[in-house]
């Protein structure tokens, strides 16, 4: 039966708070609410077009809940942020989540959440919905070449990830590493909180092999950052396990790296540097098409040196006017 009242949406609630200086700091830190004050200097929480009114324990506002009291609510917020830089952001606040992420059933359909308690002891779920194109894992594509599938990093990913950034025959001609396994979690936490940024300037990829499914672990890593977003420009690198050189790889992830910033994230130009001594990664970049302009002196300290560097650009139309059209996603690399 329709009703002659129809609710479109919730307007505000009311917690009952103990202090309400310390939920306001709680839901502006955790959940980036803003503190409003109205009325006669009441104090709220505002977010998209709802708010959370705050009422002080044994307060004089009337009229009120029939038996209000500090820590009674369980609420759920809606967050559009990966779970895993959700659990980044509460860690680096000290927060210590009740249960999560697990699933569960929304208003709207499907949810990962994670649940934790503000200082009245409420229950707060945060929570992402999940589409068709996302699960508990989240494990989204962000582009592909013919054999490798590019996505965000996981922190399971952290010993696969160790494997070769620990590896001296890997960062030889990196400007990074070998890492120590807790500089190996701080740069997979980076990785996670770059995907939250708006707009993101930070790509650092999982390489995993196709024929292996987006769950595996990483065969290697590559990055895109915006260095100039004025001017629409970002530098490219790429880095792979021992194992997996001498595939083809390199070549076909920095193809895929170019097809992507300039196919879809409309860059201008884009660059790769790589150690003058590096002959395969100068090989590989003039292969894909990118023109050396110069030698960086001595511009970076490696393991006590400095190292001296080739730069490589490509412009977007230099990159249109390629044989492949720079529609291809397989077969190109860049260095670290």
């Amino acid at each position: 039966m329709t009703s002659i009242l129809p609710v479109p949406c919730l307007d505000h609630l009311v917690l009952t708070v103990e202090d309400v200086g310390a939920t306001l700091s709680f839901y502006q830190k955790v959940l980036g609410m803003e503190p409003v004050t109205f009325g006669d200097g009441r104090q709220a929480l505002s977010f998209g077009n709802q708010k959370i009114n705050l009422h002080p324990a044994g307060g004089k506002i009337d009229p009120t809940a029939s038996r209000p009291a500090p820590g009674s609510a369980d609420l759920c917020f809606l967050v559009d942020l990966p779970t895993e830089a959700l659990q980044i952001h509460l860690d680096s606040l000290g927060i210590v989540p009740v249960l999560g992420p697990v699933r569960r059933t929304g208003a709207t359909g499907p949810l990962v959440s994670v649940y934790v308690r503000d200082p009245d002891g409420n229950l707060v779920e945060i929570a992402r919905q999940e589409t068709s194109g996302t699960s508990g894992t989240e494990t989204p594509i962000l582009f592909e070449s013919d054999r490798l599938l590019f996505r965000n990093f996981h922190l399971s990913d952290k010993d696969a990830v160790h494997g070769y950034a620990s590896d001296p025959s890997v960062t030889r001609m990196t400007y990074w590493g070998p890492y120590t396994p807790s500089e190996t979690e701080s740069f997979l936490r980076r990785a996670i909180r770059g995907v939250s940024e708006t707009p993101r300037s930070f790509y650092d990829l999982a390489i995993v092999a196709k024929e292996r499914g987006p769950l595996s672990p990483p065969v290697g890593g590559c990055k895109l950052h915006v260095t100039d977003r004025q001017n629409r420009e970002a530098e490219i690198g790429y880095y792979l396990e021992q194992k997996s050189w001498n595939r083809g790889f390199a070549s076909e992830t920095a193809r895929a790296l170019l097809s992507f910033g300039f196919s879809r994230l409309g860059l201008h130009r884009m660059v790769a540097l790589c150690f003058v001594e590096n002959r395969g990664s100068a090989h590989v970049l003039e292969k894909i098409g990118m023109t050396r302009e110069g030698t960086y002196r001595k511009h970076r300290r490696k393991e006590g040196r400095w190292v001296d560097s080739f730069l490589y650009s490509i412009l977007d139309s230099e990159w249109k006017s390629l044989p492949e059209n720079g529609n291809r996603n397989g077969t190109g690399g860049a260095c670290p």
